[in-house]
């Protein structure tokens, strides 16, 4: 019963927020990750990137106002089912230490409503676990003053 939410999942949401499976990328931070699907069936899909203007004229959300935090979302939902248990995992990629807990907080309520829907219209029960997850990497910059060298080890045993 558990992998058919990913089934339902994917007959709701509609393709241009379905994913690649397998890879969790931030392109505008160039951070990029592989996703470990040993012994689990997973679905990404991302809600965060520039909609084509011509299909979602008004947004994501086309039935609230211009406000910043009513459009948040986190980077990635992953619907995730291992075991007989559904997870549902909502990402956040970030470079540096932003705050990234209003974006998991709003992806929790979007994933929340799709998987409402999915029991309502399907007339079953799944209440999955959810988890907030935040990726943060820091780019280091080398001081103009430090100089590169090649690295050599010696053996002290």
């Amino acid at each position: 019963m558990a992998s058919s939410i990913l089934s339902f999942a994917d007959n709701l949401i509609a393709t241009d927020f379905q994913c690649v499976k397998g890879l969790l990328e931030e392109p505008k931070v160039g951070m990029s990750i592989q996703v470990d699907d040993s012994g689990v069936d997973y679905k990404i899909y991302s809600f965060d990137f520039n909609l084509d203007k011509k299909n979602y004229p008004k947004g994501l959300y086309p039935f609230f106002n211009k406000i910043a935090e009513a459009h948040a979302v986190c980077d990635y939902t992953l619907f995730v089912t291992q075991g007989g248990k559904v997870f549902v995992l909502l990402v956040e990629l970030k470079l540096g230490n932003a705050a990234t807990a209003n974006q998991l907080r709003a992806g929790e309520c979007m994933a929340k409503f799709v998987v409402d829907t999915i029991n309502r219209i399907n007339n079953t029960n799944y209440s999955p676990e959810y988890r907030k997850i935040t990726v943060s990497g820091t780019k280091l910059v080398r001081k103009g003053s430090t100089k590169m060298h090649a690295v050599s080890y010696t053996n002290r045993c």
